[in-house]
């Protein structure tokens, strides 16, 4: 055995993960033992771990070495995880620890066995209303956390949300926002279809911004296509800036006028015709909700789901580079 040499995440083998999480990393992340990869992802590799002493399972991002050579986007990525390390919300998945190594940002967070909504689209391209109220009325939630801790959540699209095809969500926290907007992301991304009018024409933005994505994002689940096509990045740009979706569906039943009055508002080119705010939008959302059950009586994916308890504070171990 020699010293230690730094991989790229492509080639991280579970006996190099091994000693990158048991040699490597600060003295504490010593005390967990590689399971298995679990994903990965646009910007990162995502691994399960398990604590030796208590076997509690944990999720093991490490930045990828193309993104850690960029100094700018790994001190983003070490920076909007920190933001969550006080956060509880049960739609939010917990991070634990943020650190570095050797110029290697890794983040621990709480285990899920949940796939992105993303992997959910590629099965099944079109979900039922009660089902999209389900994701919508979680990611809201979320949202009025965060707004209520001057926070935003600046991208809620497939990719970042987490569902068990039932009643937990679970969302990514690396699209946290603080007041001050760090609105530094890779070029392609998100892709252009999540562009809200404000980022194609350079403007500032706010929550409104936010609540705009996720009219994209519930426009791809109702209708399992995007709002504004293009046969490229510019063509939908122009075709966000046209600001002209169809609400037509291309099969099945018409969609609910609170669906549509939704999608409306959320997807309207002027931030000011949008919902105001995150509270205003979920307001809405639990009007459609009851109207929905009225004409869906016994619609299971309708009922409430009893709310989780927030977790005793714990201490956060936060490692700096």
């Amino acid at each position: 055995t020699g010293p230690f040499v730094p991989l790229s995440c492509a080639a991280l083998t579970r006996e190099n993960l091994e000693k990158f999480l048991n040699e490597e990393l600060p003295q504490h992340t010593k005390n967990y033992r590689f399971v298995s990869k679990l994903a990965t992802g646009r910007f990162h590799l995502t691994y399960r771990a398990v604590h030796k002493s208590s076997g509690e399972a944990v999720a093991i991002k490490i930045l990828s070495r193309d993104h850690t050579r960029d100094t700018r986007f790994s001190s983003r990525f070490l920076s909007r995880h920190r933001l969550a390390l006080p956060l509880e919300h049960p739609c939010l998945e917990k991070v634990r620890e943020v650190g570095s190594n050797r110029k290697r940002p890794y983040v621990v967070l709480d285990y899920q066995e949940l796939p992105s909504l993303e992997k959910h689209l590629k099965k099944q391209p079109v979900l039922p209303e009660g089902e999209v109220l389900v994701i919508l009325e979680a990611a809201l939630d979320l949202m009025c956390y965060l707004e209520s801790r001057h926070l935003r959540y600046r991208y809620p699209i497939p990719e970042n949300i987490h569902w068990d095809g039932a009643r937990t969500v679970k969302m990514d926290p690396y699209p946290l926002a603080g007041e001050k907007l760090d609105e530094f992301y890779p070029p392609s991304f998100p892709e252009a279809h999540y562009w809200a009018p404000e980022r194609t024409s350079g403007a500032s933005d706010d929550l409104r911004h936010d609540l705009y994505v996720l009219g994209v994002t519930a426009y791809r689940l109702l209708f399992g296509a995007f709002p504004f096509p293009g046969p490229g990045e510019d063509a939908v740009r122009q075709a966000h800036q046209a600001g002209r979706p169809s609400f037509t569906p291309l099969a099945g039943p018409p969609l609910g006028a609170h669906a549509l009055r939704f999608l409306r508002s959320s997807l309207s080119l002027k931030p000011e015709q949008r919902f105001p705010t995150p509270r205003a939008a979920l307001s809405f959302v639990g009007a459609w909700k009851k109207a929905l059950g009225k004409r869906n009586p016994g619609n299971k994916s309708l009922e409430r789901k009893p709310r989780e308890k927030a977790r005793a504070p714990q201490e956060n171990l936060v490692k700096t580079p």
